[in-house]
């Protein structure tokens, strides 16, 4: 999983790479920069954290890693803490979210959701294409000045935007699955390679969906803020 061994960079004792402090001197350590967010909350591989655990475990290293616990030590001692604080709040904010975990594990599997606008569901063709024409036909009733088909045409929209929302709980509880199998593959021991890449797919699959619904939502709700 690492590449290299480390050392301690005040007494040269071997330090396995998720040691926050050196198993001899007990001095804090720099970041080793393969380490991934859910290794540095001793999470290993898994994607369900324990209930309480997750926090448990950021309490326990905010404060272990605190600054102010470092003024009067050396000037490397105060800039590691510093990283691992940085680090451990980024950790702890993407982990507790199951979204941005999941984003988070695909990015670790090569993929770059950043640019990624999301795709139609298949089962939703017909109803998102409904919704497209229903904006057009909302910003062409607006700049007629027709209020009467607008407002007609806005409570359409805001009907259709809570289905949607609706769909998007359908895709998280989906989501709570995928990470189930997972966890459950780990506790069988290795996980399978082909197994591996299926539940990336399928992952990567439920967070497209989800990413093309919520930009369709917020198109709804910018429109009928546009209104009020």
């Amino acid at each position: 999983m690492f590449s290299n061994p480390m050392v301690c960079w005040s007494c040269r004792h071997t330090v396995a790479p998720q040691d926050h402090f050196c198993p001899s001197c007990h001095r804090i350590q720099p970041l080793e920069e393969e380490i991934n967010y859910f290794q540095f909350l001793s999470l290993g591989d898994r994607m369900n954290p324990v209930p309480g655990d997750l926090e448990r475990e950021f309490h326990r290293l905010s404060r272990l890693f605190h600054p102010d616990y470092y003024n009067l030590r050396s000037p490397e001692e105060r800039k590691f803490s510093l990283e691992r604080s940085s680090f451990l709040n980024g950790a702890y904010r993407t982990v507790r979210d199951p979204v941005m975990r999941a984003r988070y594990r695909l990015k670790l599997e090569g993929f770059n959701v950043d640019e990624e606008r999301g795709k139609t569901p298949p089962d939703l063709l017909m109803e998102v294409f409904e919704i497209n024409e229903q904006l057009e036909e909302l910003s062409q009733a607006e700049n007629r000045r027709d209020l009467t088909q607008a407002s007609q045409l806005r409570d359409k929209l805001l009907g259709q935007a809570v289905r949607m929302k609706e769909r998007l709980r359908v895709l998280d509880s989906e989501l709570a699955e995928v990470f189930k199998s997972w966890d459950a593959s780990l506790d069988d021991g290795v996980m399978p390679e082909l197994q591996r890449q299926q539940l990336v797919a399928r992952m990567h699959e439920l967070l497209s969906y989800r990413s093309y619904i919520r930009n369709l939502v917020e198109d709804i709700e910018e429109k009928d803020r546009e209104w009020e």
